[in-house]
């Protein structure tokens, strides 16, 4: 019969407590149970009670491995753990500690196995424990300061491989296409899948859109099936090179498997660097290489298929198609292309060349208006293009009053040269100034709010794609020279300006003798004025530019030219023979203000059609070597008779000597008083300028450079700014700051000088009168200009005398025989 204890308070010496304890102590000691009760009815662990309770904490707190036997080692907690590398199982001391377990050991050399010695805590033991996530018992802990331990489990959790759905033993004989699609749905959308090397049957197709894979190549797959939109990583440990891919990976159907977006590492040609390009399985794997070439900060690119040429095409991405116009409506029906959409309501859309405002948009249809908000009709129906494209943001924001500030979303961005219009807590309005990307002024209140929507667009001169190079950005301005594609239908090679400073732009090929990089067009960004052929300064041909704010004339000018090489104009192409046309327009003359010096025969170009000179327009004198030729062909000639002008006419002349009133004119430009003229202010400023000289260095020729600084004169410009009909800001233009400036007004002053040379010769009207005489109607001899000045042809009297002659020879004839 058990001993029934007293209820005496602790500590109690009756003897019945005493022997009652005595067998409370031997329960503790050796039961089983993991429990025992006290006298007083109260619940104490045993020691098995309280080996389990340690059990689970070290189980909760994970498996520490310290080592090997065969090591050896020194365990001091009871979560540390030993492995015999014999058989690969983990032992932990059930016994006292510290344990010295020597090198060279074993379970059982080092204490034996079983209860208080050496227990089993492998894979095996846990699984006979009914624990299923061994890896949980086991803690790992980065060498780092500051880390924290960490189970096995959670930290393999962190990793996923397509073989966590196949298993190990997967040979690529079965379908793997359950095991993608389940990876896919359950492994969390953020974490990469691995897939080791292997081939893998792909019978159906899995849609994996927005998947990361990692490939370790060699990573190969059969079957009709696809692995659609995945992103492919492919690690190439044979070239080294890293791929990504945007458009999955297809079975044995004969496409290509990888269609490669971007890949770094891998050969081009002859070049390393990142490929873009190649993103489908049309295009192939191939694309474009970009890498630095020469200098750190020189990029280049080039094919990474070899040989072969590269494009480089900057393509817009704007609303675009074919449309035709509806007669007498302000419809356009589209044909083709990506359409409008309800978010093009209020933008510009450019129909060819002209621009329009959205007004409605329907099924394959829409409306516009004029820009300035009148009325459109069509008068006739025409198929043409349609273009709309401008920049947009959207985001949060909170605003107040007419402030605004940026939450989230697209940043602000000043588009100085256009109204950005800005749709906030309901209003619509247009931004006034600019803070900086997250904060901006709108032109009207758009009342109080937080954490609202905000949607701003705007056009950059109506800009589809542009190429830009800079020479300078910051400072609140910048400095470019950009090749430009508009949406209003023209192409633009244009050098810009931020600030007043407005320099020139070259075109040229190859580099002189002298090293200097040739220039042969030259466009002058301070006047307009382009230049053809040389440097700028020195060109051959010179056209101007017409200047809409001044209406500066136009020019063409020949420049450039030296004592030993003159500037000419001269024809150039294929034929042997090309003439050369110069022409005014309408009653317009050519007019040479220098010496003409002929370095061939002058020969009209149509026969005995024009004059040289003319009645009021004479040349002072003519030079020649020889006489004037006069055709006397027979064949050339009608109505051929003799002369019926003869002695009667010659001795019916008055042969004078005379002085001429004028015996010439002497032109010169002279001061008439002044005038005022309107004229771009100049000043003068620095400039610096390349030259190099060719000199000879240990016996070497070469070129030596240096730079010269020296004043020039340039133009002065002021920044304007221009606005639209209702006020609002476009953009701010360089205007050439004028001035009105009184300068000597010159005209041509025409000085008549006395003759002073003695002629000899006839009088015209003299000449006329003895024709009316002697009944003559018509004699070449004698010229009426179209001015009524009177004029004679000395080569024609010749005839006359040579009759004259004959009749005297006859009369002497005559008298010889009597």
């Amino acid at each position: 019969m058990a001993t029934q204890p007293t209820n005496n308070a602790v500590p109690s010496e009756s003897p019945r407590d005493l022997k009652f304890n005595a067998g409370k102590i031997d329960e503790f000691v050796t039961s089983l149970e993991q429990q025992y009760i006290d006298r007083f009815g109260i619940s104490h662990y045993t020691i098995e009670g309280l080996k389990m309770w340690a059990q689970q904490a070290i189980s909760a707190y994970g498996w520490v491995p310290v080592g090997t036997f065969q090591a050896g080692a020194n365990l001091t907690l009871p979560n540390q753990i030993l492995k015999d590398t014999t058989d690969g199982e983990y032992y932990r001391w059930d016994g006292v500690f510290p344990k010295n377990v020597p090198a060279n050991s074993t379970p059982s050399s080092a204490g034996g196995i079983g209860s208080g010695k050496w227990i089993a805590v492998g894979i095996g033991a846990l699984a006979g424990e009914g624990i299923n996530e061994g890896d949980a018992l086991i803690t790992v802990k980065q060498p780092y300061a500051g880390s924290v331990a960490r189970t096995q489990h959670n930290f393999n959790a962190q990793f996923s491989s397509i073989l966590d759905f196949l298993g190990d033993t997967y040979n690529g004989t079965t379908n793997a296409a359950a095991a993608f699609n389940a990876a896919n749905t359950l492994v969390p959308k953020g974490r990469q899948i691995l897939v080791p090397a292997g081939n893998y049957l792909l019978s159906t197709d899995v849609d994996c859109y927005g998947r990361h894979f990692i490939f370790e190549e060699p990573v190969t797959f059969s079957g009709s099936g696809y692995l659609r939109r995945a992103v492919i990583h492919r690690y190439d440990g044979s070239t080294g090179s890293v791929s990504v891919a945007s458009n999955g990976v297809r079975g044995g159907d004969g496409n290509p498997q990888y269609g490669t977006m971007f890949r770094y590492g891998g050969n081009a040609g002859n070049v390393t660097g990142f490929q873009i390009g190649g993103a489908d399985p049309i295009h192939g794997t191939d694309g474009i290489v970009p890498f630095i070439d020469g200098y750190s900060s020189w990029l280049t690119m080039q094919p990474s298929k070899y040989p072969s040429p590269v494009e480089l095409a900057i393509q817009p991405s704007s609303r675009a198609g074919k449309c035709t116009t509806v007669a007498g409506t302000n419809q356009v029906t589209i044909i083709g292309g990506a359409g409008l959409t309800s978010a093009e309501v209020g933008k510009t859309v450019w129909l060819k060349d002209a621009g329009y405002t959205v007004a409605s948009v329907g099924n394959n249809t829409f409306t516009v208006t004029n820009l300035n908000g009148t009325a459109v009709s069509f008068s006739s129906s025409a198929t043409m293009t349609y273009i709309c494209c401008y920049i947009w943001g959207r985001g949060k924001c909170n605003v107040s009053g007419t402030a605004i500030t940026r939450i989230s979303g697209d940043p602000f961005i000043p588009l100085n040269n256009i109204v950005t219009t800005f749709v906030v807590n309901g209003v619509t309005t247009t931004q006034a100034a600019y803070t900086d990307s997250w904060s901006a002024t709108l032109s009207a209140s758009a009342g109080t709010a937080s954490n609202v929507d905000y949607y701003w667009w705007g056009s950059v001169d109506n800009l589809v794609s542009a190429l830009r190079v800079h020479r300078l950005s910051g400072a609140g301005f910048e400095e470019n020279v950009s090749i430009i594609a508009s949406a209003r239908g023209f192409y633009h090679f244009h050098a810009a300006s931020g600030s007043t400073d407005q320099y020139p732009l070259y075109i040229g090929s190859g580099y002189d003798s002298d090293g200097t990089a040739r220039r042969q067009i030259t466009v002058d960004g301070t006047n307009g004025v382009t230049t053809v052929g040389g440097g700028y300064g020195r060109s051959a041909a010179e056209f101007g530019y017409r200047n809409f704010s001044t209406g500066d004339v136009n020019r063409f000018r020949f420049d450039g030219g030296t004592a030993g090489n003159p500037a000419s104009l001269s024809a150039v192409g294929p034929d042997t023979n090309i003439n050369t046309v110069m022409v005014a327009k309408g009653s317009g003359f050519i007019q040479f203000n220098s010496v003409i010096r002929p370095n061939a025969a002058i020969v009209f170009n149509v026969d005995n059609a024009y004059t040289i000179g003319a009645s009021g327009a004479r040349a002072s004198q003519v030079w020649a070597a020889n006489g004037a030729i006069q055709t006397s062909d027979g064949n050339l000639k009608t109505n051929v008779v003799d002369s019926e002008l003869g002695l009667e006419f010659i001795k019916g002349l008055r042969p004078v000597s005379y002085r001429f009133i004028s015996g010439g004119n002497i032109v010169e430009e002279v001061e008439d008083g002044y005038e005022e003229v309107e004229r771009q202010v100049t000043e003068i400023t620095d400039s610096t300028e390349m030259v190099q000289e060719l000199v000879e260095i240990d016996g070497v020729k070469k070129y030596v450079r240096s730079y010269v600084t020296k004043q020039v004169e340039r133009p002065v410009f002021d920044s304007i700014d221009v606005v639209d009909e209702s006020g609002n800001y476009l953009e701010t233009i360089s205007q050439p700051r004028m001035e009105i400036v009184k300068v000597p007004k010159m005209t041509q002053k025409i000085t008549s000088v006395a003759g002073k040379r003695t002629h000899f010769g006839f009088i015209s009207q003299e000449v006329k009168a003895l024709l009316d005489k002697l009944g003559v109607k018509d004699f070449g001899g004698y010229v009426e200009g179209e001015d009524g000045t009177l004029g004679l042809r000395y080569e024609q009297f010749i005839a006359p005398v040579v009759k004259a002659i004959n009749e005297l020879a006859e009369r002497l004839d005559a008298l010889d025989q009597k």
